[in-house]
């Protein structure tokens, strides 16, 4: 209980889970990917992947992505 209150990427992890039943990112075992492209090996690679600003493209389409599905659930 303590971890996950103290998890400072606590809502890149949601993010992760949003985008995968979104169908924006896939979990292959335990590794996370977008399209062919590996992400990460773990959800914690793929956090520091998303938050790594190099990467601030692909997380913004992500996002878009995902609010595109929740329009379309609703």
């Amino acid at each position: 209980f303590f971890d996950l209150i103290n998890d400072k990427h606590l809502t890149t992890r949601a993010f992760i889970e949003d985008c995968i039943s979104a169908g924006a990112l896939n979990r292959v075992g335990t590794s996370i990917l977008q399209g062919d492209q590996k992400i990460g090996s773990t959800v914690e690679e793929a956090i520091l992947f998303l938050t790594d600003k190099a990467n601030s493209e692909i997380f913004v389409t992500l996002k878009a992505r995902v609010a595109e599905f929740k329009k379309v659930s609703q």
